[in-house]
């Protein structure tokens, strides 16, 4: 045992199978080994790897729907979808795409009913995908369509009781659709609607405390 007080702290570094006597915390200590040292080979652990969860793999690098922005993409009937958006080869479309793996795209539509558009949103409501306002050129739409398979598109109003917005962000709470701010006509909105049905828009509030903002 060493003879030393229990407050003192010493550090056996073990590098290469070889022992370095001593290092201490306090004072300089020069401590008495009775008898012989064994050194015990302590088996590596396994690291984490630092990227776990944060490295992405190309599904592909060139999918058919083209490059594009101001689309959405929804999560339905097990496929990834595309809806609509900017492309630079022919501006705005109206097309829906779909894939089960985002390597292979497959066309519901190349020229939906809906009017073409941009930074529109979409959502996944009532076993239905929908599509809620967006932009085209200098129009501002606020109409809402939903859809069973992505190819056949129902209009279920033409003019929203909110303002037509694009930038605006969407989403399903307390079984209903939620249209929250967004780019309008006549400047960045804070209000807040809802609906159960995409035909009836009510109100929550026409001035969130959050304030006016977009995208």
């Amino acid at each position: 045992m060493i003879g030393v007080e229990m407050k003192k702290i010493f550090a056996v570094i073990l590098f290469s199978g070889t022992v370095f006597w001593p290092l201490a915390c306090g004072k300089n200590l020069s401590p008495t080994v009775p008898g012989p040292v064994t050194v015990v080979e302590m088996a590596p652990t396994a690291t984490p790897n630092p990227l776990a969860g944060q490295v992405w793999l190309s599904a592909t690098q060139s999918a058919a729907f083209g490059q594009r922005f101001g689309h959405t993409s929804v999560v339905f009937d097990n496929e990834m979808w595309v809806i609509s958006g900017f492309t630079g080869a022919t501006g705005y479309v109206n097309d829906v795409w779909y894939s089960p793996d985002g390597a292979n795209w497959t066309q519901a539509t190349s020229n939906g009913v809906f009017n073409a558009r941009r930074n529109h949103t979409s959502l996944v409501y009532n076993n239905k995908m929908w599509i809620i306002g967006g932009f085209y050129g200098s129009s501002y739409y606020n109409d809402v369509w939903d859809s069973l398979d992505g190819a056949t598109w129902n209009e279920a109003t033409p003019g929203a009781a909110f303002s037509g917005r694009f930038n605006h962000s969407s989403l399903v709470y307390d079984n209903k659709m939620w249209v929250i701010a967004g780019d309008t006509s006549s400047g960045t909105a804070s209000d807040v609607w809802s609906s159960s049905d995409g035909v009836t828009w009510n109100l929550a509030t026409a001035n969130a405390p959050f304030g006016a903002r977009d995208g």
